[in-house]
Parts: C-alpha cells; sequence; structure tokens
C-alpha cells in the first residue's frame, strides 16, 4: 500500500509540475515551493523547491533547501515534530504518523517570511464498491474489428461511494501485473501506454469507468481518495488556464505550492479477453 501511495502522489503531483513552476521575472519572488500529501496511517515527506524563473537573470536568496527549519504541529495533542532533510528538498520525521480527522499545520522561516500551512486529514471514504468487478474488452481486428465489450456484457464499470456531504473525491487506476498484456499493442517500446490514470476531482458519489479506458488486461487497483477542497482547487485552476503558479492560489500562507491530506480506500477489478 505504502508503494501505491508513491504512485498516487507521482500522479496528483504532475499538476503541479506541469508547466507551474516557472514564472516570469519582471513579477519574480523568491518564494518557497510546498508540496506535501499527508496519508492517514503513513509518515509524510514534505518537498521545498524553489520557483524558477523562465529568465536566468533572476536573483535568488541565499537560501538552502537542504538546510531550512521545518516543523509539523499536530492539533489534537500540541505535539511538535522537527523534520530532518534527507535531500533534494525533502523532509520527514519518522515519528509521525498522520492521524484520520487530525489537523497538521507545517511551518518554516523563508527569505525573511514565515511559511505555513495547514490541514485535516479527512476520513476515509464509506461503502466503496464496484459494480461489476469485471469487464471484457476485445482487441482491433476482434469482433467486427472494434474494441469494447462482448455482446451482452457491460462495458462500464460503475465504482461508488457514500458522499452526503458533497466531499471532494479523486479515482486513481492502476494496472497490477508483472508483466501486463496491452489491449492496443504498440510497434515500439516507447509507445506502450501508462499502466495507470486518474479521474478529475469529483464531489459526486460515483464514477463510470468506461472500458476503453483501459489499456491493459489484468488485475487492476481502484483507489479511491477522499481529497481536501485545496486540492481539488488547484487542480481547476491548473487545468482550466495557463496561469503559472505565482497566480494560483491553494492553502500556502507566503508560499505556493500545496499541503493537503488525503484518505482513501482500495478495490481491485479485472479487465478480461474475450
Amino acid at each position: 500500500m505504502r508503494r501505491f501511495h508513491k504512485l498516487v502522489i507521482i500522479i496528483i503531483s504532475a499538476v503541479i509540475l506541469d508547466s507551474c513552476q516557472k514564472t516570469e521575472v519582471a513579477d519574480f519572488q523568491d518564494k518557497a515551493v510546498v508540496e506535501a500529501y499527508l496519508f492517514a496511517n503513513q509518515t509524510p515527506v514534505v518537498k521545498v523547491s524553489k520557483l524558477i524563473p523562465f529568465s536566468g537573470s533572476a536573483s535568488f536568496s541565499d537560501m538552502d533547501i537542504d538546510k531550512l527549519s521545518l516543523q509539523i504541529t499536530e492539533k489534537s495533542t500540541g505535539n511538535i515534530f522537527v523534520l530532518t532533510s534527507i535531500g533534494e528538498g525533502r523532509y520527514k520525521n519518522e515519528s509521525l504518523n498522520v492521524k484520520t480527522g487530525d489537523t497538521y499545520s507545517v511551518t518554516f522561516p523563508y527569505n525573511g517570511d514565515i511559511v505555513d500551512a495547514a490541514t485535516t486529514v479527512p476520513e476515509k471514504p464509506q461503502k466503496v464498491k464496484a459494480t461489476p468487478t469485471s469487464v471484457t474488452v476485445s482487441q482491433p481486428g476482434e469482433i467486427g474489428g472494434e474494441p469494447g465489450g462482448m455482446p451482452g456484457r457491460p462495458t462500464n464499470i460503475l465504482i461508488t461511494w457514500e458522499n452526503s456531504e458533497k466531499s471532494y473525491y479523486l479515482i486513481v487506476v492502476q494496472n497490477m501485473e508483472t508483466s501486463p498484456v496491452a489491449i492496443y499493442d504498440e510497434e515500439e517500446e516507447d509507445d506502450r501506454p501508462s499502466m495507470s490514470f486518474r479521474s478529475e476531482p469529483t464531489q459526486a458519489d460515483s464514477c463510470k469507468i468506461n472500458s476503453m479506458t483501459f489499456q491493459y488486461y489484468g488485475r487492476h487497483r481502484v483507489m479511491v481518495n477522499k481529497i481536501q477542497p485545496e486540492y481539488a482547487l488547484l487542480y481547476s485552476n491548473n487545468s482550466n488556464s495557463s496561469q503559472s503558479l505565482t497566480e494560483i492560489h491553494a492553502n500556502v500562507t507566503n508560499g505556493f505550492g500545496i499541503f493537503t491530506a488525503i484518505n482513501s480506500d482500495t478495490l481491485f477489478v479485472r479487465v478480461l479477453k474475450p
């Protein structure tokens, strides 16, 4: 599960990394970029980086991203966890185990300001279900040459969960096979499709996965992630405009980026050959 959480972090953090860490020199300020995803029952890693201008002529402070003084405070106990650098701007404290329902805040000085952010760990998704738990998909050239489900069989998998509070959810799907067989063969190895995909954040209580979305046969892990509004906001801002990170406001004061918490439930589905 820890490995899959790392995959989820890679997938959802792509929103931030995609064309968002550069800013015009005329508007440039040396601010810290924070990136942290707190999973329930896990030890979080906080990454700090410098905002990168388009031009190399901008002036940076002498702040070393591997020598910052980060700390995380746990609201329920008042405990303060001093984070230790593990290189490349990443910080952690093995004594910190994130608790469901608790609120965590991170603070550290940077270039004359105090950077801070806070987030609350949501409850685990409830009543998560997949209907059906398998779908049959044909390859191109089979059954009339069109990919899709077998006649009389469902062509979609419906993922449902309880969401009476209209919270935000994000679905991440990953193929779990060690030697996955592609549904749509590619001649070049570099052209092989990704083994994972995600939905957009939603406040609904279901997500329909069309059978044609799957790229591989076999067992797939579906993670239903309950996320906080700050991540949904960041995703929306970056997906719907050409804003740079300097124009996107998530939940970091005196800095940029995101400090957010996630809780999740996992189930499995299968994509079968005819």
